[in-house]
């Protein structure tokens, strides 16, 4: 199951939270340096391709975490958030976090949560875009229960 999109009690549309790790927002450098380490599981043929790897992307990934953390700020979502975690054991499906993109939106990492009674797992995944479709070319467990 997926839940559909949440809304504030004003109804503006709640955005992702920033990918975390070990429950603390990831920055740009760190990301990169993780996706591009030994922990990160590569699809084969990608075993040694280095991901983000220009200098405009990690300015990009900076942006876009920077704001994804802003709009978190300004919707008051630390306590929606809480409140999400804390009733997890009721809820059953998916939890998205906001995608990072590189600089010219052709690599991806997202990251899912999945949760089912008191079970749950969190898995980073990092994606291409080859000849207009999406391929998964790397993923990683971040948490389970």
């Amino acid at each position: 199951m997926v839940h559909e999109k949440e809304y504030t009690e004003d109804g503006h549309p709640l955005p992702s939270p920033p990918p975390s790790l070990n429950g603390t927002y990831i920055d740009g450098e760190y990301l990169i340096r993780f996706l591009n380490s030994d922990e990160f599981i590569r699809e084969p043929g990608f075993e040694n391709k280095d991901f983000f790897s220009k200098e405009a992307d990690l300015k990009h990934l900076k942006g876009q975490i920077e704001n994804s953390k802003k709009w978190a700020k300004e919707t008051d979502l630390k306590d929606y958030y809480l409140a999400y975690k804390n009733d997890r054991n009721e809820k059953e499906g998916y939890h998205f976090y906001t995608p990072l993109f590189n600089n010219d939106s052709t690599e991806v990492y997202i990251q899912v949560d999945f949760y089912e009674g008191v079970y749950g797992d969190g898995t980073g995944y990092f994606l291409i875009k080859e000849n207009g479709t999406w391929k998964v070319v790397g993923s990683t467990g971040i948490w389970i229960t």
